[in-house]
C-alpha cells in the first residue's frame, strides 16, 4: 500500500492552468482536487494499491475523460489512465509533471 507522507506539500501548487486546491486521502486511494480561476474543476486519482510485487508495484493515477465545469462526471467518460513507480511519485517535481501531463 502506497503512502505518502508528505502529500500535503502539493496543496496550492500550480500544474499548467490548473492549481491544486484540496488533496484527500482515503483507504484505497490519494484525491488530488483541481481548481482553474474561472470555476473549472477537475479531480485526479492517485490508487494506493500497487500493481505487482511490493518493490516493483506500479500505481494508478488517472481520471475521467469528460467533466463538467462543476467537476461532475459525464455518462460518456472514459479513464485516462497512467502508472508510475514509487520513484515517480516521491520526487514532487516528477510527480507535478506526470500531473500536468494526465491533465492536459
Amino acid at each position: 500500500m502506497l503512502k505518502i507522507k508528505n502529500y500535503n506539500k502539493l496543496y496550492k501548487k500550480d500544474v499548467g492552468e490548473w492549481r491544486i486546491g484540496r488533496i484527500d486521502e482515503t483507504s484505497t486511494s490519494y484525491i488530488i482536487q483541481f481548481n482553474k480561476p474561472n470555476g473549472d474543476k477537475m479531480q485526479v486519482m492517485l490508487e494506493r494499491n500497487g500493481i505487482g510485487s511490493n518493490n516493483g508495484a506500479d500505481y494508478e493515477l488517472w481520471r475521467w475523460s469528460q467533466t463538467s465545469k462543476s467537476g461532475a462526471v459525464a455518462q460518456t467518460a472514459t479513464p485516462i489512465r497512467m502508472m508510475l513507480t514509487k520513484e515517480k511519485i516521491k520526487d514532487m517535481n516528477t510527480f507535478l509533471g506526470h500531473l500536468q501531463f494526465i491533465i492536459k
